[in-house]
């Protein structure tokens, strides 16, 4: 509603504003909905209300409005201007504000796999959202976590409860950091929507091309080793059912070995 008389909290000062011009801004990445876009006016007397009006009002960041029926907003600062006449005390400024969203997941769903993270950040990237999260998990939500990263499928309906129930195909970004904490792991997780990875189908991997070396070295490895053992079968030095044994052995503990290059002492010591 434009000419609506709104207060503006900037820091422990109130400001006196009014509502010039008002459009339905863009559309929310993350809840889809269409997030309110206001432009106001508002004065400033004396130079020091001036510069604390420069330095609160700087873009992006966050301040509240309240309206005539004491109805509460955060926004975000966009686009200000002010003039000034010379001689005058008074600075008349417009300026840009955007809703803003506070996102509290309360629950993060991962296919069947359920966490309540107790970190939570969720950014907007070109095509979707990119999701860094860490939670404590049992041993039963820790083994689901394990057969979601090594399964052949990609991608996995994710839902963020408290944000939305709106299921969004992501990824699982690999295994990251992790520590124990008696019967519970403390594990980050970050999920990567399918949108953004499509806008990107050209990308380079993380660690590049140091990655794809590592690879090439491995796979090396394991054909000198699977040598070895047919040599030492054939030399009767190991049976058939001792080699088969050995290399079946071998793939149930190749994950956990993996695991331990990201593990640290404790989790909440590093920064998410």
């Amino acid at each position: 509603m434009t000419n609506e008389a709104i207060v503006m909290r900037l820091g422990n000062d109130a400001a006196p504003a009014r509502i010039v011009d008002e459009t339905d801004g863009t559309v929310s990445p993350h809840t889809g909905r269409m997030l309110r876009h206001i432009t106001i006016e508002t004065v400033f007397c004396g130079e020091d209300e001036h510069e604390h009006a420069e330095e609160c009002l700087v873009r992006d960041a966050k301040i509240d409005t309240t309206d005539a029926e004491g109805n509460t907003a955060t926004s975000l600062v966009g686009k200000r201007s002010y003039s000034f006449t010379s001689g005058s005390s008074q600075y008349r400024y417009t300026v840009e504000l955007d809703a803003y969203e506070e996102l509290r997941v309360t629950q993060l769903d991962i296919d069947d796999l359920s966490v309540i993270p107790y970190h939570y950040e969720e950014r907007a990237e070109k095509g979707g959202i990119v999701i860094d999260a860490r939670a404590r998990l049992d041993a039963k939500q820790y083994d689901r976590l394990l057969a979601l990263l090594q399964s052949d499928i990609d991608y996995w309906p994710v839902v963020r409860r408290g944000i939305s129930d709106e299921a969004r195909q992501m990824r699982l970004g690999g295994m990251l950091r992790w520590s124990q904490e008696g019967d519970i792991v403390k594990h980050d997780i970050l999920l990567i929507e399918k949108g953004h990875d499509e806008e990107r189908p050209g990308r380079i991997g993380l660690l590049e091309p140091q990655t794809s070396y590592t690879r090439w070295t491995l796979a090396s490895t394991t054909e000198l080793l699977d040598g070895l053992l047919d040599l030492l079968g054939n030399k009767g030095v190991l049976t058939e059912m001792e080699r088969t044994a050995l290399r079946g052995a071998t793939k149930e503990r190749a994950l956990e070995r993996c695991r331990e290059f990201f593990r640290v002492p404790d989790l909440d010591n590093i920064d998410p």
